[in-house]
């Protein structure tokens, strides 16, 4: 539907310049942006600026009292890093292993 040149997103906009109108504005909905984002996307290249700004954030003794300071003016709590880190690290590896099985020894 939303081909580059047969799609019909593609012929309403050459039918719109063609008759000297601007180009329109073209969105995905919410469920094909995932997609198409979830398909370009490293997972890498999204947790690249986290890992640096939680870097950033915890380097810093003063850093990390202004960020404090922030979160409980919005209302929010702080979570050690440490907690978050290991919880999540502790759900994947449950998930990994529900699916992979019990571990098996490869080679002699």
């Amino acid at each position: 539907m939303s081909g580059k040149d047969k799609g019909v997103v593609a012929l309403v906009s050459k039918a719109v310049e063609n008759d000297g109108g601007s180009k329109p504005l073209v969105l995905h909905c919410i469920i094909h942006q995932q997609s198409l984002c979830g398909k370009c996307l490293d997972m890498s290249e999204v947790l690249k600026p986290v890992i640096s700004t939680v870097n950033f954030i915890r380097s810093f003794g003063l850093n990390h009292r202004q960020f404090r300071q922030f979160i409980e003016e919005i209302g929010e709590n702080d979570l050690p890093y440490h907690t978050a880190e290991f919880s999540s690290m502790l759900a994947l590896r449950g998930r990994t292993k529900s699916v992979r099985g019990p571990d098996v020894a490869l080679g002699p």
